[in-house]
Formats: structure tokens, C-alpha cells, sequence
């Protein structure tokens, strides 16, 4: 991606796209081809949640449609990229490889239409910026930290460095009125957050494993995965999740629990390590994998 100064729009020209159909005919492209050619801008495009978005036009209008909406923005891409004429960033809670497995299986779908994209797996902030969040929810709304350099860590290693969990943490330190707080308050509100049912980001993570999984015939293995990983911080060795596994349902080969651990590699719920010479696997995330323990374990 180039720098922000290198993409230009102004806010008086709009680029016009058909809203009455989803299908992308030749004449529904003109327009973007005009835009480039009639004003020289740059473009971004933005979309969040891309693969739910994918999902739902399947749902909606059927796996046919969703092929040519990939493959459509496949050939945008390929045609103007080149030309630094637009950029594509597409983000998402779910994996969009579960959606084309799902295309793939269902409408022997043969394209491979981000293989020309580079993904980047967006992971906790660093130290610093934890306290610098600390500092301006908390510092700055007049909320007195004890043992700041502490709080700080302990705010770090607690919610894995993710914004949103210490966004949640402040603001319900705000929305209680506290003039000061310290570590400990930190790990009580973590607690809150574990048996919190009306939190949804965690849930969200569950059911996936109930519908996107179970459309592959993969759910009741990662249930299984997850629920035995889940009580263990550290790594464990692929071939002892293999045999829990079989222990817990029937397997007829092992390399259904091997395709299942990439899914969950792919969706990071889990991390790999190889460094002593073995595959071993644990959960991503630690605040994630303390949900999972106490509400699916």
C-alpha cells in the first residue's frame, strides 16, 4: 500500500456503481473504468468483514453469484493495480478460505482469486502503545494508575496487547467513576469480561466453529481441538491432540486432524511452533484461550 498522501478523491466526485443488482456485467465495470481514465485519482477500497460479506451473497443469491463477485474483483485488480490506479484492503473476523473451501466443495469452484494479495495477520500492539492507550482513557480522564509501570504490564500481558479488550477494561473503569485503579483491578475486570454473556466478541469466535466449520464437516473436531488446548498455556505436541482426538470421536485418518489444525492455524485461534523439531500448537491468544477454558472446556 502506498503512503495516505499518494490517494487522492475529492469530495465532490462520487464514483457512480449500479445499486440494483449484484451481478458484474461489462456495462456495470464502465464506470470505474471512466473514473480512472476521466480524473486520473487514486482509489482505495475499503471493505471490513470481507468474507462475511462473501458469505452472505452466497446465502443470498447463491454460490454462482459469489464466484463472479471474486473473480470480478480479481480482474479489477490485475487490470489496475499495475497502473497504481486502485488498492484493495480487505479485512475480516473470519477466514476467507473457509468461504472458498465452501465454494469449492459445494460449486466445484476452480479459482484462486486472492493469490495475488498478501495478507497480513494484525496481532496485539506492543508495550508501549498498550500504555499510551492506558495513558489517554485512563491518565487523561483523571483516573489516578498505582504502580504504573505495572499496571501497564499486567494491562499487556492480560488482554494480549488488543485494543479492544482495553478499551472494554477503561471504559468500564470510567463508567464507574474510579478516581484510581490498579493491577489487580485489572484482573477483576477480566473476570467480569469472562462471564459477561452480553460480550459478543468471544461468542462470535464459538459459533463460527458452529456454522462455517460444520459446513465443512469440521466442528465437532475443533470443538474437540480447542476444548483440550484450552486447558493447557504452553505448547502441545501434535501427535497428543491427535490422540485426544481419537479418544473423543472417531477418526479414520489422521490427516482429518492434521486439515483441521490448519483451519485453525488459518483462523488463528491457534499458533504453531516447530522450533524444537516437532509440530506443537496452542492458542493464539492467552485471554482468548482463558474464555474458551471457562465457558466451552
Amino acid at each position: 500500500m502506498g503512503h495516505s498522501e499518494d490517494i487522492y478523491r475529492s469530495r465532490d466526485q462520487r464514483l457512480e456503481t449500479p445499486s440494483d443488482t449484484i451481478r458484474l456485467e461489462k456495462p456495470s465495470r464502465r464506470p470505474f473504468c471512466g473514473y480512472f481514465e476521466n480524473t486520473g485519482n487514486r482509489i482505495l477500497i475499503m471493505i471490513d468483514e470481507f468474507p462475511m460479506m462473501i458469505s452472505n451473497i452466497i446465502k443470498d443469491h447463491g454460490g454462482p453469484i459469489g464466484m463472479e463477485f471474486l473473480d470480478a474483483l480479481r480482474e479489477f485488480r490485475q487490470k489496475y493495480e499495475p497502473l497504481n490506479q486502485i488498492r484493495f484492503l480487505m479485512s475480516g473476523s473470519i477466514g476467507l478460505h473457509l468461504i472458498l473451501q465452501q465454494l469449492k466443495s459445494d460449486h466445484q469452484y476452480k479459482g484462486n482469486p486472492i493469490n495475488d494479495m498478501s495478507l497480513k495477520v494484525l496481532s496485539g500492539m506492543i508495550r508501549e502503545d498498550v500504555q499510551l492507550m492506558c495513558v489517554k482513557y485512563l491518565d487523561e480522564e483523571g483516573i489516578k494508575r498505582n504502580e504504573p509501570d505495572e499496571f501497564d504490564q499486567r494491562m499487556y500481558e492480560a488482554t494480549d496487547g488488543l485494543p479492544l479488550y482495553i478499551q472494554y477494561i477503561c471504559e468500564r473503569f470510567q463508567n464507574s467513576k474510579r478516581q484510581e485503579v490498579s493491577p489487580d483491578d485489572i484482573d477483576a475486570e477480566i473476570r467480569v469480561m469472562m462471564d459477561d454473556r452480553e460480550i459478543p466478541w468471544f461468542n462470535n469466535a464459538a459459533e463460527r466453529i458452529e456454522t462455517y466449520y460444520a459446513s465443512l464437516g469440521a466442528d465437532h473436531r475443533s470443538s474437540i481441538i480447542l476444548k483440550m488446548l484450552s486447558h493447557e498455556e504452553g505448547f502441545v505436541l501434535e501427535e497428543k491432540i491427535i490422540d485426544y482426538v481419537r479418544s473423543q470421536m472417531t477418526v479414520e485418518y489422521d490427516e482429518e486432524v492434521l486439515s483441521t489444525l490448519e483451519l485453525l492455524l488459518d483462523d488463528n485461534y491457534l499458533v504453531r511452533d516447530t522450533s524444537m523439531g516437532k509440530r506443537r500448537y496452542r492458542f493464539r491468544y492467552g485471554i482468548m484461550r482463558r474464555w474458551w477454558e471457562i465457558n466451552k472446556g
